[in-house]
């Protein structure tokens, strides 16, 4: 997937466009440019960096601010990165377009928003669940950066108030981690890839603990309630100035990541998303925060104990040692599980002379041999991935129709014990 080199891109781009709006270098604000259009041919979402900069760099320059009248020049350094990124975007699809490299599914996702937006009256609904699920999944991911600063200000019991308030929700409902589907699963870490996992939604494979989707559940509300806080507090300090016509320097970068945040969410909140499409917002919210905060750092200090402050460390460090050892331990089983997946694939392919036009191997394996740019997914399967003949399917149990041949065992850490890959063969 192209989410790590988005991810990858969308920083080094932040990072000029900051040095921009500090130092108002041309340099920086070049090669803002440059890798902003990276980002954004490998992902649209990119837009979303160069339409923040255009409005907030104009709202900045504005005579209420700087006493001065928005010049040609201004408006020119504001408006051409997001010129820019349109025309390189829109040339990048008209050549695809007529060199017949457009995938089937290119724009699949765009006309579904597009289609959503025709019904405006269950937008909100939309926008408020994926907006809350999303602030427990940056919960859990940012609470051991965030603890430290929940200890040093004065949002402790509003915090602790707002996160019973809304656990005690989830706990009446038994709604609990994962709340959204990809990366995270109730087994772990990656999907579950196979006929019978991702079709016929079957159980598959043993999830990990309960007691563990609870805590994580837990530190997730209590991570989703601290980062709502902040950010909150942060925009109503912003508003005041902005009233008071009093913006400070660090003013036009804290709105800059905070306008970027919603323009690059508000797709993904109205549409519903993976939960790895809030990886940009994992350093674009911290950013944010720890800018506008370390203004005041002195006089949080001043106001805060010896012993809440190493309080915030204590539970910081607590925190990121649980974490290392989730993603330790779910990661090896995900690793563990696909190794035997592909020493099977080679085991039947190999050793029992079974043709891969015959297997059906999972998303991954299909997709690696039978992709076709023009599928779709066909009634007399159900499929909607690539396949085969199908007179061979990896699964994790059994399924009409079908009968097992051979399983396969792989270890797993959480819980600890052997898992199993079964091949079952047509009847």
């Amino acid at each position: 997937m192209t989410d790590v080199y988005f991810v990858t891109f969308t920083a080094i781009t932040l990072l000029f466009f900051i040095r921009f709006l500090q130092e108002k270098k041309w340099i920086d604000w070049t090669f803002g440019i440059v890798f902003s259009l990276v980002a954004i041919l490998c992902r649209q979402f990119g837009l979303f960096i160069p339409m923040a900069f255009c409005v907030i760099f104009l709202f900045v320059n504005l005579k209420t601010f700087t006493n001065k009248k928005i010049t040609i020049y201004t408006i020119l350094q504001a408006i051409l990165p997001l010129f820019i990124g349109l025309a390189v975007l829109l040339f990048f699809q008209n050549w695809m377009k007529n060199t017949g490299r457009t995938p089937f599914a290119y724009g699949a996702q765009t006309g579904r928003l597009w289609s959503l937006l025709q019904n405006p009256m269950e937008l909100p609904i939309r926008f408020f669940k994926n907006t809350f699920i999303a602030f427990v999944y940056l919960g859990w991911f940012l609470l051991p950066l965030l603890a430290k600063r929940w200890t040093r200000t004065n949002s402790r019991r509003w915090v602790i108030l707002l996160s019973a308030v809304v656990f005690s929700v989830l706990l009446y409902f038994y709604k609990l981690m994962p709340l959204g589907k990809n990366v995270i699963q109730k087994t772990g870490i990656g999907p579950l890839s196979l006929y019978d996992t991702m079709m016929l939604d079957l159980p598959g494979i043993e999830s990990i603990y309960s007691w563990l989707w609870l805590l994580i559940t837990g530190l997730g509300v209590v991570g989703g309630s601290l980062l709502f806080y902040l950010i909150t507090s942060i925009l109503l300090k912003i508003l005041t100035r902005i009233w008071n016509r009093n913006l400070e320097r660090e003013d036009a970068v804290v709105l800059f990541l905070l306008l970027g945040a919603f323009i690059y969410f508000l797709p993904i909140a109205l549409h519903g998303f993976f939960d790895r499409y809030l990886l940009p917002l994992l350093f674009l919210l911290p950013l944010t925060i720890f800018i506008f905060y370390d203004k005041n750092n002195t006089k949080i200090i001043r106001n805060s104990s010896e012993n809440i402050a190493y309080l915030g460390m204590y539970i910081s460090t607590l925190l990121f040692i649980v974490m290392f050892i989730f993603s330790i331990t779910t990661t090896h089983d995900y690793l563990s599980l696909n190794r035997t997946r592909w020493e099977a694939v080679r085991d039947l392919n190999e050793f029992e002379n079974i043709p891969f036009s015959d297997i059906d191997g999972g998303l991954e394996f299909n997709g690696l041999y039978f992709y076709d740019a023009e599928y779709q997914t066909q009634d007399t399967t159900g499929i909607w991935w690539w396949t085969g003949k199908r007179d061979y399917v990896f699964s994790f149990s059994e399924m009409p129709d079908f009968e097992a041949i051979k399983r396969y065992k792989y270890e797993r850490w959480m819980p600890p014990h052997n898992a199993e890959i079964w091949i079952l063969k047509r009847k």
